[in-house]
């Protein structure tokens, strides 16, 4: 403790040395768990976390191409964690059942997402192969193409999330807010277009193309 008055100017000449001798432009470091090196968001949610075994679908979900808000999206339709109409009335909800893209069967996230015909003629207008088995998809293993190169199957997983994520929007977009509805073939032009706006902003993508040019012809 310093006591700073007239008669102290002794003291006041060695605070201002120890004040001299301090580096004030030394890089600030954080430590974790008495690690010292420079820390990182990632090593602080590893060291917090329980770490597990990656789920079967996490390559579909998390693919090279994701999309954020598509990735988040099919990460919660393959965990059948979205509000469909079956888990509606399991909350007691008095809603109608059938579901709104196709008018003739229950809305359930397998349905929705694989079998509706709505959603199936997307599907098949791509040109590899996707499953229509709901459990496929929690597999992570929806192409059901033989011999598909690793740059298709990605193109296919992100191609897949676009599909699910304007599913859900159109289908709550019909109930919600009755908007006109749009065809199967209206939506996939607006999804195909997504898919390239995408897929040209990836050098990956870039480097593909100038060794197989074909690929562009998939993206229409």
């Amino acid at each position: 403790v310093w006591s700073l008055g007239p008669s102290n100017d002794f003291q006041v000449i060695e605070l201002r040395s120890l004040c001299a001798s301090i580096n004030l432009h030394r890089q600030d470091a954080i430590t974790w768990n008495g690690l010292t090196h420079k820390m990182r968001q990632r090593d602080i949610w590893d060291s917090i976390r329980t770490s597990g075994m990656q789920p079967d679908w996490y390559n579909m979900v998390w693919c090279r191409f994701s999309v954020r808000r598509f990735a988040f999206t099919t990460w919660l339709i393959i965990q059948e964690k979205l509000l469909t109409k079956d888990r509606m009335r399991d909350f007691r909800m008095q809603v109608d059942s059938i579901c709104v893209m196709c008018g003739t069967h229950n809305e359930t996230h397998p349905h929705l997402f694989t079998l509706c015909s709505y959603v199936k003629g997307i599907f098949n207008a791509w040109p590899f192969a996707i499953s229509s088995v709901w459990a496929d998809f929690q597999l992570g293993r929806p192409c059901s193409a033989q011999n598909i190169k690793n740059i298709e199957k990605e193109m296919s997983f992100l191609f897949i999330s676009a599909v699910f994520y304007n599913i859900w929007r159109e289908r709550n977009r019909r109930i919600h807010q009755g908007s006109p509805r749009l065809t199967n073939m209206q939506l996939l032009g607006s999804i195909k277009r997504e898919v390239r706006e995408k897929l040209a902003s990836c050098t990956y993508f870039k480097d593909c193309i100038s060794k197989d040019r074909t690929l562009v012809t998939l993206l229409y």
